[in-house]
């Protein structure tokens, strides 16, 4: 009887020693299984049986021998043996009976029984004792991790939720207590049963469990007010004022002055605020609220702080789950997707107001982009928000696109952009006043995308008329169609051997690098190519110096939004420098501080600071020497650009509708005569190489028809090694390129393709096709074969 009365009295004294921080299954203020709070567990390695050790010695505590006698070999005796092991100190007996409950292969629902009976801090005890490791950790979490899947079982939770009608007191209390246990968990079978007519009798009871469940509830609960179930949004809103959810009245202010909503409805909100912020709201001062918020959100204020992987959870009302389900979003993207919640709210009780429709157009079209990605064009059909923005139609939408530019909301305005190429004319280019077209105006914003955009559009509304800017539109498909496959860097250094060394650094690190020695072909390149994601600038520039060239490129759209690094010069000890220091080297590229080996001109570190303060696209490095430093910089420059770099398959997406366009326009001069288009012949020439635009590029030359077209068009058409349909293409662009401009080669042009067909005899018949084709157009003109041509020349093929 003393044995088993202090069996007992050890196992209380065990079971009290649990560790603090916050309950995995219940929050910081319950434990579904009767246990103090805990911190949360990190994810559980799989349960592996161990060996169990050898006898315990002879002097073992007599306490310990009391608990062997009894012969613990179920899954509660051990973990009260384990328990009592601890509390004396003894933890080789400890791990003894941890592998023996590890041996026995316990299942889900057993791990739930025994951490509901012992509580979770007890099995947090045997992660943190470190002198359990492995055993004690591993079984530890292992248990919580599947008491915590048994605890947050739906099926099991609606089971639980369908008891709380119970007849007996009892029951109802514990199914409550599991529910608040489970918190965020338990608002979907809660929130099911309110919206069943069937379970009507108990509807009273799942919205007072609602309003119970704590504050891990109250995002589920925010999701739910999505939910078209209007009985259903009033229990949410009911619990969500007891539960004093600050973070939830910017969502209750339309529905508690919406006079369309259900009045029950409308009661509940405006019942919730007065709990939250102690007064009932103004339709006017609502309105005003709303509409602040949503422009913070909009200008980029975070929803709240993100986690460690930059993201932010928030809670959605899933139509065919019928329940409230989360869903994580970057940091920036969960301000604009709740903003967008919160303008249709707004839209809902101020359909008049020509301010709050165009917020709620721009915060939709903002959260659209961002969720689709900048990369790619928005979703069309029925309750996307290009249909919503498309049926106000294209008025409404320029004057979005306006005021998106000039608020800074480049995805707002981006998706704008695209929705007025779909359902726009050619009106939209014509302003009325001095001031450009918000269209036209696009095409010369800092921002690239945006500049593409407004491309595109243009080429889909197909203007058949002059208009302003059709220069600077031209000039923007022809460095559409001026595009590379890899990312593009500046490296500008007055001094030949550093300029190259970086840039071959770059290289190798998968950039196609521009060199430049002074400032003007620093500027010159940069402007040239749309595609530089980096500009690598030293101090040491002249002609003009680094701080006027950095003022140059800020104030021309085309690089006024191009991270750019601006490089101090330094003196470096190659015996003490060593490039292994990773983390110095990424706060020296961040924030500027100083790299072990490298004396520092006091003046020229501050005046590359000065040229990066106050814009948040340059950052002041130290002089690069080495590929390491180099990664880090690049890397850190790249993840400056505004909502990321334009990506090569965006660019070429881009190219093949500018090609396209380009084509368009010069096999129609007359009806296209007000474009000057040869202009952009040596951007389409480029075009020809890369493998995606060849063929394109190959019909867009094909109408130019100019000397360059005709020389590089039979150039190609005559390259073996490039494919056939290529090539194919090549020799028919320039047959149509002929006949719209007459044959521009010259005689030893000409020369040259008899030569190649004749040397071709060995290659194979579609090579020889295709040389024959372009030897049948040169002859086709009517002009007589050369006068001297090779004598073992072979007759050309005949025209068929």
């Amino acid at each position: 009887m003393f044995v088993r009365f202090l069996f007992a009295s050890m196992f209380v004294a065990g079971a009290a020693l649990t560790a603090s921080g916050q309950d995995p299954f219940g929050g910081a203020a319950a434990d579904p299984f009767g246990g103090a709070p805990a911190a949360p567990p990190v994810a559980a390695p799989p349960i592996e049986a161990q060996p169990i050790p050898a006898a315990p010695a002879a002097d073992e505590h007599p306490t310990l021998q009391a608990v062997r006698e009894q012969n613990p070999t179920t899954g509660p005796e051990l973990m009260r043996a384990v328990q009592i092991a601890l509390d004396l100190g003894e933890h080789d007996a400890a791990k003894e009976f941890i592998g023996q409950l590890q041996a026995l292969n316990l299942d889900a629902t057993a791990m739930f029984a025994l951490v509901r009976e012992f509580g979770s801090g007890a099995f947090v005890r045997l992660v943190r004792t470190p002198e359990l490791a492995p055993q004690g950790r591993t079984f530890g979490l292992a248990a919580l991790e599947a008491a915590a899947g048994v605890a947050r079982d739906p099926a099991r939770l609606r089971s639980v939720a369908e008891r709380l009608n119970d007849p007996s007191p009892q029951m109802r209390r514990a199914a409550l207590r599991e529910l608040q246990a489970a918190g965020a968990a338990a608002v979907a079978p809660l929130t099911a049963i309110i919206a069943n007519p069937i379970q009507a009798e108990l509807h009273d009871e799942a919205r007072a469990a609602l309003a119970s469940l704590g504050r891990a509830a109250i995002e589920p609960l925010m999701g739910v007010l999505e939910a078209s179930d209007s009985e259903l949004r009033a229990a949410a809103m009911e619990a969500l004022g007891r539960l004093e959810a600050r973070n939830a009245r910017e969502l209750l202010l339309s529905p508690a002055v919406d006079p369309a909503a259900d009045p029950a409805e409308r009661e509940a909100a405006a019942e919730a605020l007065e709990r939250i912020v102690g007064v009932r709201p103004h339709p006017d001062d609502a309105r005003q609220l709303l509409a602040q918020e949503i422009r913070e959100l909009l200008d980029g204020r975070l929803l709240r702080r993100a986690d460690a992987e930059g993201m932010i959870e928030l809670w959605h009302w899933n139509v065919a789950e019928n329940a409230a389900v989360p869903r994580r979003y970057p940091a920036h993207e969960a301000g604009a997707v709740h903003a967008a919640r919160l303008a249709r709210e707004l839209y809902e009780i101020s359909q008049e107001r020509i301010d709050d429709r165009r917020l709620y157009l721009e915060a939709i079209l903002q959260a659209a982009k961002l969720q689709t990605g900048m990369h790619f064009p928005l979703p069309r059909g029925e309750g996307t928000a290009h249909a919503a923005a498309a049926e106000f139609g294209p008025a409404v939408v320029e004057d979005i696109l306006h005021h998106a530019m000039a608020a800074g909301r480049v995805p707002a305005a981006i998706g704008a952009a695209e929705v007025l190429g779909d359902i726009g004319s050619q009106s939209l280019l014509h302003s009325g006043s001095a001031a450009p077209a918000p269209l036209t105006a696009a095409l010369r914003h800092k921002n690239q995308r945006l500049r593409l955009a407004a491309g595109e559009a243009i080429v889909k509304i197909d203007p058949t008329e002059p208009f302003a800017d059709s220069d600077r539109y031209v000039a923007t498909l022809a460095s559409l169609v001026r595009t590379e496959i890899l990312p593009r860097a500046l490296v500008a250094d007055p001094r030949e051997e550093n300029a190259q060394t970086l840039a071959g650094l770059l290289t190798r690190m998968g950039f196609e690098a521009d060199v430049a020695y002074n400032g003007r072909q620093a500027y010159e390149l940069a402007a040239r190519h749309p595609d530089h994601t980096i500009l690598l600038l030293s101090d040491a520039l002249n002609d003009p110096p680094v701080r006027q060239l950095v003022e140059l490129l800020r104030q021309d759209f085309r690089t006024a939004d191009l991270p750019i690094g601006v490089m101090y010069r330094t003196e470096i000890e190659p015996l003490v420098y060593t490039s292994e220091t990773d983390e110095l080297l990424d706060a020296a590229t961040q924030t500027g501080e100083r790299l072990p080996g490298l004396h520092y001109d006091e003046d020229r570190l501050l005046a590359a600071q000065t040229i990066a303060f106050g814009d948040p696209l340059i950052v002041a490095i130290p002089q690069i020497y080495d590929p390491v430093t180099l990664d880090f910089a690049a890397t850190r420059l790249t993840a400056l650009a505004p909502h990321g770099p334009v990506l090569p398959v965006e660019r070429l997406r881009f190219a093949g509708v500018a090609i396209d366009a380009l084509g368009r326009y010069a096999a129609a001069p007359v009806k296209y005569s007000f474009y000057r288009l040869p202009q952009v012949q040596e951007s389409v020439v480029k075009a020809i190489d890369l493998p995606d635009l060849a063929v394109p590029a190959a019909r867009a030359l094909g109408s130019l028809g100019t000397t360059l077209a005709q020389q590089s068009l039979v150039n190609v058409a005559s390259q073996h090694a490039r494919p056939l349909e290529v090539r194919q293409a090549a020799a028919e662009a320039f047959r149509e390129a002929v006949a719209r401009q007459n044959l521009q080669l010259t005689t030893d042009e000409i020369l040259l393709q008899y030569d190649r067909y004749n040397r071709s005899e060995r290659l194979d018949p579609e090579t020889q096709a295709v040389l024959g084709h372009v030897l049948d157009t040169l002859e086709g003109v009517g002009e007589e074969p050369p006068a001297s041509p090779p004598a073992d020349a072979k007759a050309p093929p005949s025209s068929s």
